[in-house]
């Protein structure tokens, strides 16, 4: 008996952690989400937290890690190779052509995908009486606020089209000169210039993410400049070299061609303020 016992005992020790082993449920790993690192411009804070959620819905195992900053201290960052995002998203052509300049550009992913335009903008009570670009040149105005042409699309295509008019050189000793598109708004919007220009989508910009398109308070449009004498251009995404996921860099910019993208980016005014289309435009890649 006790050996039968015995034996009993043993076989049960072996056959119940089996047992136990087939009964538990297999856990699966839970995926870590990829990083997606997106370098954003200030002015365009709105449309992106708005597409931000989309891609994300559209893309389960990606989370974005997006950085919104003023446009030159991104692309200072990007030129000296402290920081390689996925993707590099820009208010124009000029600071993209920097960075391919500088060797930062994976070859083949420059693409546009929101029209941009730039305006003339004056504070609000304008007591320069300033209405267009001609007026530049009256004795009213005594400073004349801008962007550095070298490096900011909005300064470049404003120089490009006071060139046309033959006004640049006029002007040019009552012109100073900013490093961020944000500082010619606040020097206008305090008096200390009685023009300057901005993007125009940026006169209904926001500071607060999921915020609806807020007009400025103490500068408005004087007058968007005519296209005729500028360059078009669009706001424009790049992947950076040395970026960690370039493909998914890649989805993310061909994502922005998304018409559902298209259109809110045309509910933040990125089109052209002469010829607004009764739809949302499209925007189809541009490799330059």
């Amino acid at each position: 008996m006790l050996v039968i016992l015995s034996l009993g005992l043993t076989a049960g020790c072996k056959k119940g952690p089996s047992q136990t082993a087939r009964a538990a449920p297999r856990i699966a790993r839970q995926a870590h989400p990829q990083s997606l690192q997106v370098l954003v411009p200030c002015g365009q804070l709105g449309p992106f937290y708005e597409i931000k959620p989309l891609f994300e819905k559209a893309n389960p195992a990606v989370k974005i890690d997006g950085t919104v900053e003023n446009i030159t201290v991104i692309t200072r960052k990007v030129m000296d190779g402290l920081e390689s995002p996925e993707v590099f998203m820009s208010m124009g052509d000029r600071e993209v052509s920097l960075l391919e300049a500088k060797g930062r550009v994976v070859p083949g992913t420059r693409a546009a995908y929101a029209r941009n335009s730039i305006a003339l903008i004056v504070s609000s009570d304008n007591p320069a009486k300033v209405k267009t670009l001609r007026d530049l040149t009256r004795a009213k105005v005594k400073t004349f606020a801008v962007v550095d042409p070298e490096t900011s699309s909005a300064g470049y295509h404003t120089r490009e089209a006071l060139e046309k008019l033959g006004l640049w050189k006029q002007i040019l000793k009552k012109t100073i000169t900013f490093d961020q598109p944000a500082q010619v708004a606040e020097t206008v919007g305090r008096g200390q210039a009685q023009a300057g220009i901005a993007y125009w989508p940026c006169m209904v910009e926001t500071k607060t993410p999921g915020a609806e398109p807020t007009p400025k308070k103490k500068v408005v449009v004087a007058e968007p400049f005519p296209q005729k004498l500028y360059t078009p251009f669009h706001c424009e995404a790049v992947v950076v070299k040395g970026a960690k996921n370039p493909e998914m860099g890649r989805k993310f910019i061909a994502f922005l061609q998304d018409p559902q993208v298209q259109q809110i980016f045309y509910r933040w005014n990125f089109f052209d303020p002469e010829n607004p289309p009764k739809t949302a435009p499209s925007c189809t890649p541009e490799a330059k």
